[in-house]
């Protein structure tokens, strides 16, 4: 397992945490505060869980459903486990099937 160092904001100790397993928690070595795996993590470049869930949920305030799913999708892959992202792709099908219902009734009144 790859393990990436962060650092503790209450002492400045190390914290050891897994970089694969974004849903855990890691301790810092020193005075034993806990963390959240995703919270204490920097990869610099490249997008993490918590920045692509807020890039997922503003495209939903847009109404940009399809890069909302895609954006949901791309989480899922780093982070499985995700219920906001499962939530986020069930809130934007629901959207979808809402709007396809109503176009239906429309087309069968002849509107």
């Amino acid at each position: 397992m790859a393990l990436q160092p962060a650092v503790c904001l209450n002492c400045g100790g190390k914290i050891k945490v897994d970089d694969i397993d974004l849903n855990g928690f890691g301790k810092c070595e020193h005075c034993k505060t806990p963390y959240k795996v995703i919270d204490v993590i920097t990869i610099d470049g490249l997008p993490t869980a918590k920045t692509l869930l807020t890039a997922a949920e503003h495209s939903m305030q847009d109404g940009n459903y399809e890069k909302a799913v895609g954006l949901f999708n791309e989480i899922l892959t780093i982070k499985p486990n995700c219920h906001e992202a499962w939530w986020g792709l069930y809130t934007c099908n629901d959207a979808f099937d809402r709007y396809m219902a109503i176009r239906i009734s429309m087309a069968m009144k002849g509107l």
